[in-house]
Parts: C-alpha cells; structure tokens; sequence
C-alpha cells in the first residue's frame, strides 16, 4: 500500500519519466502518477481515486502556464502543495546531498526503538540501559542516536511513552543490533514491565 501519492505534471516525455525514477529511489513506498498535460493532470484530480499529496510540475511547462495549472487547481478546492522543477537532476542531486548529511532514507536506513509503561521512572531506566547497550555492541560504527526522548505523544492513559531513534547506512547492522537487542531484553528481567516495538524504515 502505497504511503503518499504524488503527481509529475510535464509535457516533456524525457524529463517527467526522468523525475518519476528519480523519486521512486526518493520515497520507494509512494504510488507516482505522471500526466503530460495540464488538462489530463486537471482531469485526474477531479477523479476520487487520482487524489494526490503533493505535485511535481515543470516550470517552463505549456509554454510557461504552470503558474495557471496552479490556481486553476485552488480554484477547483484543491489545496496540494507544488513543487515547481527547473531542472530535475539538479533537484535530485541537492535532495540526495541534504539526505546523505542528514543520515535520512535512502541515503541511509533508520531504526526507532520504541519503550511503553506506567511507571514513568522505570520506562526511563530502561530506556537508559537500552541506549548504553547500543552504544557498548557498536563502538566503532558510525551510527546516529537520537533520544532516549519522551515520544511526540509523551503520555496516553496513563502509559509513559519514549523513543530511541538510530540512523545508519546499513540496514543489515541495525537488523544485527535489533537482534542482539531483542536478545538482551529478553533475558533482563528489568524489562518485563516495559512493553518494547521496533520500527525498521
């Protein structure tokens, strides 16, 4: 199931498959629609089934009507935020550049450790020992650790909530190191009240 769907609105054949492969690597998961031209991209957006998240649309498109593609689209209520694309390869490689700095898919894989429990003081001695654990099966690694942080709903009925967030460019090690995990909070009883998730990208 695809997680978002985007739309490409370019009438040069070349430059719209260009960016429909470009932003497969981007969002793997995302279902990519391409129109060649304004009208077929109008078109399909008044079909319930073409509802789209977000647009790609060629600047110079139509001879210069993409600005006209826009409004006619907030005219008919449809409010989806635009990309307007110049140059595609120069938008791929400048995503690619700030997602390999950042550590963030697919230049690099992420991991989230989730913990949950009613006491909030033994969720976050778990949390703690989890972190030091990590850090003790992977010294030499280059891996990002955001957190232990409380989660962005910190408390629901009653249960504590945190996050342990990792970034690395191999999938396989953060695989190797949700392993190891599991098998350490399965054998330390301190962990027994604490209800533990993984979350692979």
């Amino acid at each position: 199931m695809a997680v978002m769907t985007i739309a490409i609105c370019d009438e040069i054949r070349k430059d719209a498959q260009k960016l429909s492969r470009q932003l497969s690597t981007l969002v793997p998961d995302a279902e990519i629609l391409v129109y060649r031209s304004r009208q077929g991209f109008l078109d399909g957006l008044s079909q319930e089934h073409k509802i789209c998240n977000m647009v790609f649309m060629g600047l110079d498109g139509e001879n210069g009507k993409s600005l006209e593609t826009v409004r006619a689209m907030r005219l008919r209520g449809n409010y989806i935020p635009v990309v307007m694309v110049a140059d595609n390869e120069k938008f791929y490689k400048e995503e690619m550049m700030y997602r390999m700095l950042l550590d963030y898919p697919p230049a690099a894989h992420m991991m989230t450790v989730f913990g949950a429990c009613q006491d909030e003081e033994l969720l976050k001695k778990a949390m703690y020992y989890i972190e030091v654990f990590i850090r003790r099966v992977s010294p030499k690694e280059e891996l990002h650790m955001i957190g232990p942080a409380a989660a962005s709903v910190g408390k629901v009925k009653d249960v504590y909530r945190q996050v342990i967030h990792l970034k690395h460019r191999d999938i396989c090690f953060l695989t190797a190191v949700r392993e190891k995990l599991e098998k350490y909070i399965e054998i330390n009883s301190g962990f027994r009240k604490i209800y533990i998730q993984f979350d692979m990208n």
